[in-house]
């Protein structure tokens, strides 16, 4: 059956002015409308004008929802979400501090970045951790640190007095004390560390500028042999030490606790290339670095110049071996002394022993075999302070 041509031209002419037609219903509202648009309308929820626009191209952000919107009356059967982006804002800033500001693991409850991670972390585990009883309780006696937290193993104040004294002493100070089972205490402690039972968690130790007013004053000091006030013999000489690069801090702890037993007045160090004072140093002291002052210069050529002026012993030790070294049981001491100790591999830097007036060493008593042939740093520096602390005590 053929459809007649004029039919035809009728069904084109309309399909070309009039767009395909809509669902005779809103599907927002499932309410039947009589004036059904072509495109469907979307109220801005900014300037509430009626604007025609692609329902999917211009679909609003989430962030710009508001609780009437699509709606013809504010009335709203469904609760929408009301949180603003100020008040999610504040709510993660808040949780922020709140996490940053716990101690211990309770950060763990919830993830943070990693960076929070560490400024948590940092925040928590300043300082450094000292071991032991005497670096313990030197540490709270001489008061130069900070002590944050003390730890201890359970029941160890029963059968030790210095523990008693270092608790006593945490009350005194306001420090908080921590006692742990002996399992807790090894999850806090972890390494191989002769810590005693106890540890402390405290503010770092640092080393101390030596002043050219400080130097000055120390060579022209008027000494006696008379007693002071104190009761403390004056000595009749100063003797200095002077530390050029050590790096192991088992040996700078060992060489401080033999200063401090040999009385030494003043220990200085290179402000460069030299070993700190932290947990390990304080520990192999014996707690001996908790009382002294150790002093760092930045110009030792400076130090040493000023000292040889003024007429002082400038002391480099040396192996055997080196340029005519002498024995340290046969060096005639004259007032004031500064002995130099040099690094445990190289010795003493050739510059500053150029500036020595003198180099002694330390005598064998058997023929050494190659490779054993000198002494541990630690150990020779302990028997050079005791034979020159005798030989200037008795001028």
């Amino acid at each position: 059956m053929m459809i007649p041509k004029s039919v035809l031209q009728i069904i084109v002419r309309r399909a070309s002015n009039k767009s395909l037609g809509s669902f005779p219903c809103n599907f927002r509202y499932g309410l039947r409308e009589d004036n059904i648009e072509e495109r469907p309308r979307i109220v801005s929820p900014v300037s509430g004008t009626d604007k025609l626009q692609n329902p999917i191209k211009n679909k609003p952000r989430e962030s710009s929802w508001h609780i009437s919107y699509g709606r013809q009356d504010a009335t709203t059967k469904h609760k929408p979400c009301s949180i603003s982006l100020a008040s999610t804002a504040n709510k993660k800033q808040k949780d922020k501090i709140k996490h940053k500001n716990r101690g211990g693991g309770d950060w763990l409850n919830k993830p943070l970045h990693h960076k929070e991670r560490e400024e948590s972390e940092s925040c928590t585990l300043r300082g450094e951790i000292l071991y032991g009883i005497h670096p313990v309780y030197l540490a709270l006696y001489a008061q130069r640190r900070k002590i944050h937290k003390l730890y201890y193993k359970k029941g160890l104040e029963a059968n030790n007095s210095k523990i008693n004294e270092i608790l006593e002493l945490c009350c005194q100070r306001n420090v908080e004390i921590n006692e742990l089972n002996p399992s807790q205490f090894k999850q806090h402690l972890k390494g191989d560390k002769v810590h005693q039972g106890i540890y402390c968690r405290a503010s770092h130790l640092s080393l101390e500028e030596l002043k050219e007013e400080e130097i000055q004053a120390s060579s022209m000091i008027n000494v006696t042999g008379e007693a002071s006030d104190s009761g403390e013999r004056r000595k009749a000489s100063l003797l200095w030490l002077y530390l050029d690069q050590i790096h192991d801090p088992m040996n700078f702890g060992a060489i401080l606790r033999s200063a401090y037993y040999f009385g030494v007045d003043k220990i200085i160090t290179s402000k460069e290339h030299s070993c700190q004072i932290t947990g390990i140093v304080s520990k192999a002291s014996a707690g001996v670095a908790e009382l002294l002052t150790v002093y760092q210069v930045e110009n030792a050529s400076k130090l040493f110049g000023f000292l040889c002026k003024s007429k002082w012993n400038l002391i480099s030790t040396s192996a055997i071996g080196s340029a005519s070294p002498t024995p340290i049981e046969d060096f005639k001491a004259k007032e004031n002394a500064l002995l130099v100790i040099g690094n445990e591999g190289r010795g003493v830097s050739p510059h500053l022993s150029s500036l020595c007036t003198n180099v002694v060493s330390v005598r064998a008593s058997r023929e050494l075999v190659p490779g054993v042939d000198s002494l541990n740093v630690s150990a020779a520096t302990a028997i050079i302070l005791h034979a020159l602390r005798n030989k200037l005590d008795s001028i």
